[in-house]
């Protein structure tokens, strides 16, 4: 049973980076054997007024939050990828980025929306993957897919792993 939270109701913003996330109405949810959806939105801002917050932002500091084993990004293409794989026949799957190689993924890989695209959904995944929490970024459309990652299956997708992660 899933149930929609708004970015706003939980979050507060300090210049467009999440200042306060509020977890007890999503720890209410889960207790209650609820899923809560949320997603990018505008948010209070004590710097700004308001300001976007991404929900790949949210999702890594959700997982953060709560200690999660692993997050996982759904996509509409297997992973991330040497260049946009819907425009080039010769981008490459990459199937590990390290933080030493994320910051030559280039924008727009598999497209660029209001909040940075591939490039930004990767930076995000690294405040998970520094925290020791499995990251992963497949797709979402592939049948079996996203269950796989979930539950750390056999899956096709590309792993974000970090070298400084903080758990034990």
């Amino acid at each position: 049973p899933a149930v929609p939270l708004q970015a706003s109701a939980f979050i507060i913003a300090e210049n467009g980076a999440i200042r306060e996330l509020f977890d007890a109405p999503l720890r209410e949810m889960i207790g209650l054997d609820l899923v809560p959806v949320t997603h990018g939105d505008a948010v209070l801002d004590t710097g700004q007024g308001f300001s976007i917050v991404s929900g790949d932002l949210i999702a890594a500091e959700i997982a953060v939050k709560f200690d999660a084993e692993r997050l996982v990004y759904a996509l509409d293409v297997d992973g991330v990828y040497t260049s946009d794989p819907r425009r080039d026949p010769h981008a490459v799957m990459l199937r590990e980025i390290t933080e030493e190689t994320a910051e030559k993924i280039a924008s727009g890989t598999a497209g660029i929306d209001v909040t940075g695209g591939i490039s930004y959904k990767v930076k995000c995944a690294l405040i998970a993957a520094r925290r020791g929490i499995e990251v992963l970024i497949g797709s979402g459309e592939k049948r079996g897919n996203l269950k796989a990652m979930i539950l750390g299956r056999e899956y096709l997708a590309t792993k974000i792993v970090s070298h400084s992660n903080l758990k034990p």
